[in-house]
Order: structure tokens, then sequence, then C-alpha cells
């Protein structure tokens, strides 16, 4: 493996180096040095947030609503890749998008035999939706 990345010189640059990444450093505390990081954090950011606000969850599960935000940005064109998706570009294929819902998209979830407590008891539970299943590339 080999690449090149800019760090703001966090801990994980040691073993990313013994991969055979090479770095180059940030000063601390200039996010300017570090604009495009940066850009990507304010748009997953505001995706997020439209996610939790439509979806009228609570704001503490805001960690789900950014994971759905980075799997839609890596799924999608965007100003790095305008004709393809980035996962396109890495995996040379299009993307399925068939297990995209909407984040706290109502959801029922199965109780499998083994769990269930009687004849009578349900056999499944409504729920929202909170995370993506994402399987392999």
């Amino acid at each position: 493996m080999a690449g090149c990345a800019n760090s703001n010189s966090g801990c994980h640059q040691t073993t990313a180096t013994k991969l055979g990444v090479v770095f180059f450093p940030f000063l601390p505390y200039s996010p300017q040095e570090n604009s495009e990081a940066e850009r990507l954090n304010r748009t997953l950011g505001d995706m997020a947030r439209a996610m939790v606000v439509q979806s009228q969850m609570p704001s503490h599960f805001w960690q789900f609503a950014y994971t759905s935000a980075s799997f839609i940005h890596n799924h999608i064109p965007n100003s790095w890749c305008p004709k393809s998706s980035p996962h396109q570009e890495l995996f040379g294929r299009a993307p399925s998008m068939t297990m995209l819902y909407p984040h706290g998209a109502d959801a029922i979830v199965h109780i499998p035999a083994v769990n269930q407590r009687g004849k009578l008891t349900p056999r499944a539970i409504d729920c929202k939706l909170l995370k993506l299943l994402m399987t392999g590339g």
C-alpha cells in the first residue's frame, strides 16, 4: 500500500508511515491549510443536520446521520468526481442504491423464533431506521 495524505500530525501517522504512506503535515490549529477536509466536514454536517431535522429523531442519534451522510456522499457524483461517484472510481462499477432509505424511516424488525416468548407474542416490532447496512464494495 502506498500513497500520500495530508495530516494534522495526529497519532495515526506512525502506523500509516509503516504502510508506506507519505504525510504532508499541517500546522496545528490552522484549518485554512486543511480547507478540503474542513469543507467535507461542513458538507457532511449539513447533510446529517438535515437528516436529523427531517426525521424528527432525537439529536443524540446524530452519529448515525453522519454515517448515512458519508455513505451517500461517497455514492453520488460530487465536486471531486463530477461524472461518476467516488465509489465508482474506486470499485469500477456503479453503486447499488436499492437499500437506501431515509434516515429515521419506519421499519419492522423480525423477532427470531428462539426469542419469542409464546404463541401469541409479537413476531415483529415497529422501529426507526438509524443506520444503513453497508456491505463490502
